[in-house]
């Protein structure tokens, strides 16, 4: 049996078996668009963006942060994460004594649900995070600031902290057509 057949037999029976069950076709179509945006991640710099904004808890719009959601979470970006005592820029960098330190996936959840969380926002105290991604020269960088809640109760070992991003900044080179 010639190949050209045989992938013709194969996408008629692939197409009666969609007819029967949608489940099966969604499930298919899903991993299709998945694998696309998997294989166009390194030729497209917009796309390597996105991505990368949603690991800062910063997509453009619900759609794209939706449509990533099955999209796992790369180890191919270098995710960083810094945290400070200080606002950023008040203390000269001499001084400076946090370093930057490497987390696979989100780099947000330091701050969100991840162990760390308890290590930094145990004492109570104002906290400040630095988040990179980067990826093939591309580099999206965000600041948090982390403050004791006022107005949410909170017990000793359960503090509720009010999350306020600075900014983000993306550093990349839209990919010429």
């Amino acid at each position: 049996m010639r190949p050209a057949r045989h992938l013709a037999i194969s996408l008629r029976r692939l197409i009666d078996w969609s007819k029967q069950d949608w489940s099966f076709c969604l499930m298919t179509v899903t991993i299709f668009l998945v694998v696309i945006w998997l294989l166009l991640t390194p030729l497209s710099s917009q796309i390597a963006n996105h991505t990368m904004l949603r690991f800062h808890l910063q997509s453009r719009s619900f759609p794209i942060w939706a449509f990533q959601f099955p999209i796992p979470a790369m180890y191919n970006f270098a995710n960083q994460y810094e945290v400070d005592d200080y606002p950023p820029g008040l203390i000269d960098p001499l001084f400076h004594d946090s370093q930057p330190r490497f987390l696979n996936h989100f780099p947000a959840r330091c701050f969100t649900f991840a162990d760390a969380r308890g290590e930094y926002l145990r004492a109570g105290t104002n906290k400040w995070f630095t988040i990179t991604s980067s990826y093939r020269g591309q580099k999206v960088t965000s600041k948090f600031h982390l403050k004791p809640s006022e107005t949410l109760r909170h017990s000793e070992p359960h503090r509720q902290y009010e999350v306020i991003r600075i900014s983000t900044e993306t550093d990349y080179v839209a990919t010429k057509n």
